[in-house]
């Protein structure tokens, strides 16, 4: 009796949605993934403390990457970067140009479709099942589009220290500019990614699609149960409307404090109802989502605002409480998402 190896290579969610690998299906594939990493990049703030954007293109390459797999991946995110290169405005910002990829943030953009590529590859040994080994590869890949930004980033500052206004580029400065500010929003992201894509396999199993019934399967024995990580999150979506927004001015001195503590409430109390499984976990998941997408569009909106180059720009006066609202309501999508993922129904 033949022993199935370990190792095998599994189908993605791209190759069971789109079974016939055609050149024609590969290039459609591909260019709309450019465009969606491109359109990522659109969610661009600048800040006064890094010359690095705060952008969704790390996201968008994560789930490319755990969508299509190593090479299409890969392809996806290297024609992204070459259609900014030849002047397309797709970089964050609506920038373009080959000033930007010799510029602050350009290791980041070289780092894409390795990126993409490890995670896809990882993905067709089987770790987009589950959240907690979709956590882990697109960790990896952070780990190696950090490699890339910080090393562009230190060999860029070391030739602007009168624009950083620094005698010198340190180790110690490039963490600084290159990678603290960006841990939580990464750390956000990378919950929401890893919950999301495994519920994408459980969704299309429970609607029948050939293929994708052996990759639930799998899920079953190392599923993550995230409800008590959601009823966390939702409290502190919650309790972000009783702190300050901008200024000393409390979020519940305004009709979207209330929204967001109602959010928050309700995503709290399905998965407390969830842990004490009166509810089921796609109950939660729709729960969940609406609450955390409620929240976290409304903190969005007063986290941003327009600079008069018409980009995104962290809004004057922001306290303390808008930025928690956004990373709880990011939190609680993938806390729902990974609860659902990790109940299989056989």
């Amino acid at each position: 009796m033949a022993i199935a190896s370990p190792t095998r290579s599994h189908q993605t969610i791209s190759q069971v949605l789109f079974p016939q690998r055609t050149i024609v299906r590969n290039a459609l594939l591909v260019i709309l993934g450019s465009l969606f990493i491109a359109a990522s990049a659109r969610v661009s703030i600048t800040t006064a403390f890094t010359p690095v954007p705060i952008t969704m293109q790390p996201f968008a390459v994560l789930l490319v990457g755990a969508t299509f797999g190593t090479w299409l991946g890969m392809a996806t995110a290297a024609l992204y970067v070459a259609e900014g290169v030849i002047g397309l405005p797709f970089f964050a910002g609506g920038l373009s140009g080959m000033a930007i990829i010799t510029g602050s943030s350009g290791g980041y953009l070289v780092g894409y479709p390795f990126v993409a590529a490890l995670v896809g590859w990882l993905t067709e040994k089987g770790w987009d099942r589950t959240p907690i080994r979709a956590a882990s590869a697109m960790m990896l890949g952070n780990i190696v589009l950090y490699s890339f930004g910080l090393s562009f980033l230190y060999v860029w500052g070391a030739g602007h220290t009168d624009l950083l206004k620094v005698d010198h580029m340190s180790l110690g400065l490039t963490l600084k500019l290159g990678l603290l500010p960006f841990i939580p929003g990464d750390l956000a992201k990378l919950i929401l990614a890893a919950g999301l894509v495994p519920s994408v396999w459980q969704l299309l199993h429970k609607l029948g699609v050939r293929g994708a019934g052996e990759a639930t399967a799998q899920t079953a024995p190392v599923g993550m149960r995230m409800a008590p990580l959601a009823a966390v999150a939702g409290f502190a979506l919650a309790v972000s409307a009783f702190m300050p927004w901008h200024g000393t001015s409390m979020g519940l001195e305004q009709g979207a404090g209330w929204a967001v503590l109602l959010a928050g409430l309700a995503g709290s109390a399905a998965a407390y109802l969830r842990m004490r499984e009166s509810i089921s976990a796609a109950l939660l998941q729709v729960i969940g989502w609406i609450a955390g997408g409620t929240g976290g569009v409304i903190a969005f909106v007063h986290l941003v605002a327009f600079s008069k180059t018409g980009t995104l720009d962290l809004a004057s006066n922001i306290a303390f409480g808008v930025p928690v609202a956004v990373v709880s309501a990011i939190v609680l999508l993938g806390a729902t998402a990974s609860e659902a993922s990790a109940d299989v129904t056989e």
